[in-house]
């Protein structure tokens, strides 16, 4: 699966587990298909910052469905 993709449907399942700031950048770049810039503009941010909240929060994503496997249900 597309890595883009499964980031987008795990942030449709666990996205709420995430803080509000984390889950509207992750639903901006994965589902809205907004560029690093316009996310660094539209919250008053850098580049660098949303970069972090990105990986920060793509890692808390993959560790969630690490231990509950609810994609992995939904596609096999």
């Amino acid at each position: 699966m597309e890595e883009k993709i499964k980031m987008s449907m795990l942030c449709e399942i666990y996205g709420k587990l995430l803080t509000d700031k984390q889950y509207e950048i992750l639903n901006d770049y994965y589902n809205n298909d907004f560029s690093l810039s316009e996310i660094a503009e539209n919250n008053g941010i850098t580049r660098q910052a949303v970069k972090y909240v990105l990986n920060k929060s793509n890692s808390k994503l993959l560790e969630y469905e690490e231990k509950m496997l609810f994609l992995n249900k939904i596609i096999n």
